[in-house]
């Protein structure tokens, strides 16, 4: 599946904040998620359509709604 910014997505459980061993907030992870930067494999997510970024990780974890 390829992935565009504005693209909406659901995160897996528990998939790490990318490059760190760190998870999300628990909240993240039922939230649908807006695609806002795409650099390789490190996708850049958001709650909302602009404004604050809620961080980034791998793309594997995402899930295209």
């Amino acid at each position: 599946v390829i992935l565009q910014e504005g693209d909406l997505v659901k995160m897996q459980k528990d998939a790490p904040v990318y490059g760190k061993d760190t998870k999300f907030q628990s909240w993240v992870y039922n939230k649908i998620l807006f695609v806002r930067d795409i650099a390789g494999d490190r996708i850049v997510v958001s709650t909302v359509a602009t404004g604050p970024i809620t961080g980034a990780v791998h793309k594997k974890y995402l899930t295209k709604i």
